[in-house]
C-alpha cells in the first residue's frame, strides 16, 4: 500500500491524502479539512461483523510548517 499526503494552505489547511493498493487493485483519493473524516471505500468482514475503516487527518500550522497527523480508525456493526 501506498500513501501519499499533499498538505498545504495559508487560512485553511487542508491536506490530500492519495492511497493505492496492488493486491487488489484500488486508487482512492479524499481532500480534508482539519479534524475531518471520510470512509475508505472498502470493509474488512470480520466474523459476524462488518469493518469500515476510516481516516481523519488533523492538521496544525506551526512556524511556516504545516504540521500533520492521520489517524486510522475502525467502526463496526453487526451484519
Amino acid at each position: 500500500m501506498i500513501i501519499t499526503i499533499q498538505a498545504h494552505g495559508c487560512q485553511n489547511l487542508i491536506a490530500t491524502v492519495t492511497m493505492e493498493t496492488y493486491q487488489s487493485p484500488m486508487k482512492w483519493s479524499h481532500t480534508f479539512e482539519d479534524g475531518e473524516r471520510a470512509p475508505l471505500p472498502m470493509q474488512v468482514p470480520a466474523g459476524t461483523v462488518n469493518v469500515t475503516l476510516f481516516l481523519q487527518v488533523e492538521l496544525k500550522k506551526v512556524g511556516g510548517k504545516i504540521h500533520y497527523k492521520v489517524l486510522w480508525k475502525a467502526y463496526h456493526y453487526m451484519r
